[in-house]
């Protein structure tokens, strides 16, 4: 039995995907177009290891972007495959949990983002003067 999805009019199905670089993606894919496999949520596994053990871990594909729909060159992706039922519920309790954590981290960010703002503010400075000394090669002194 395999789970098939129905999402704003589309059928997806979630199916694990092995990149040539190695990385290994599990997501609902979507369908293929143009050279192109497009899968909605990637997730990618990772082995974690910890002082109890290890075990695999899904995380988001691309962390900070926006998007949800990748699409992937079928010339990088080595095989499409189906899932054990319990990976796809591990799949979708993932994406759960990677939305609270996702959630959590952008809260940090705009706090982080905050306080940048208030410190540079405080203390005004010419940024192109100072920025050749934070990134090397943009000297903007003529």
């Amino acid at each position: 039995r395999r789970i098939m999805l129905r999402f704003r009019g589309k059928t997806m199905k979630i199916q694990h995907l092995r990149l040539i670089n190695g990385d290994e993606v599990i997501g609902a894919v979507l369908g293929e177009n143009d050279g192109n496999i497009t899968v909605d949520h990637p997730l990618v596994v990772c082995a974690e290891h910890t002082e109890q053990g290890s075990y695999l871990a899904l995380k988001k594909f691309l962390p900070y972007s926006k998007e949800n729909i990748i699409n992937f060159q079928k010339g990088h992706v080595i095989s499409v495959t189906d899932l054990h039922d319990d990976i796809i519920k591990y799949y979708f309790l993932s994406l759960r949990y990677s939305k609270i954590s996702e959630d959590s981290t952008l809260k940090s960010i705009q706090s982080l983002n905050d306080s940048f703002e208030q410190m540079l503010t405080s203390q005004p400075v010419n940024l192109l003067d100072k920025l050749h000394h934070i990134v090397p090669g943009t000297n903007t002194k003529q």
